[in-house]
């Protein structure tokens, strides 16, 4: 999980990377109203940052209802695998 039941954690490219993480792969976008583009892989996502660090986010489960829960279609099992990368590279 992220650091104290938050929703939102940052890291380095060099850690995703040492892990084995490939930022090809990914189920879909979301601009918001900044222009900033966060990358999914189904409820979890990441921000690119200025440096080479990452802002780390875990889409709330509201939001992904409001989205008609496209987010899960087939993925819990790639979610859940994600997820336990996330925590790794976070702690």
């Amino acid at each position: 999980m992220f650091p104290d039941d938050e929703d939102v954690a940052k890291t380095t490219k060099d850690k995703l990377l040492h892990k084995g993480f490939q930022f090809k792969y990914f189920t879909n976008t979301y601009t918001n109203k900044k222009g900033n583009v966060y990358f999914f892989c189904y409820d979890l996502g990441y921000l690119p940052l200025e440096n080479d660090w990452y802002l780390l986010v875990k889409r709330k489960e509201e939001e992904i209802l409001a989205n008609g829960g496209g987010l899960y279609s087939g993925g819990f099992i790639l979610s859940f695998s994600f997820l336990s990368f996330i925590t790794e590279i976070v702690f």
